[in-house]
């Protein structure tokens, strides 16, 4: 036997026609296409929309207000510390008003009993 006797022959089978294969492979593919680019339309239009009703904060906008909050972090040091030094300075106030309020009792109380 030679080489070209051992080959066999399969009988033809019937091709798939291509308006078939475009019904199952290409009108899918197509469908998800079409659907993505309508989906990325209608949400760029939203964006828009939403940047247009809301405003939007460029890059140096945002540093600007990056700066300002540091700025205002660094002010509220000395706040605490005044605020802390305020609390001490209305306990020693109210130390101040029961010792004197003590003093007018005692004071009342010899006036009453001499």
């Amino acid at each position: 036997m030679t080489a070209l006797e051992q080959i066999q022959v399969f009988p033809p089978t019937p091709g798939v026609p291509m308006f078939v294969w475009f019904e199952q492979v290409g009108v899918p593919i197509l469908a998800f296409l079409l659907l993505g680019f309508v989906s990325w339309q209608v949400f760029r239009t939203l964006n828009r929309y939403l940047d247009r009703k809301h405003g939007t904060i460029s890059g140096q906008e945002l540093e600007s207000l990056r700066a300002e909050v540091e700025t205002l972090r660094g002010q509220l040091g000395p706040v605490e510390d005044l605020a802390l030094r305020l609390g001490e300075v209305e306990e020693r106030v109210d130390f101040a008003e029961r010792l004197l309020t003590k003093e007018r009792e005692r004071r009342a109380q010899l006036e009453a009993g001499s």
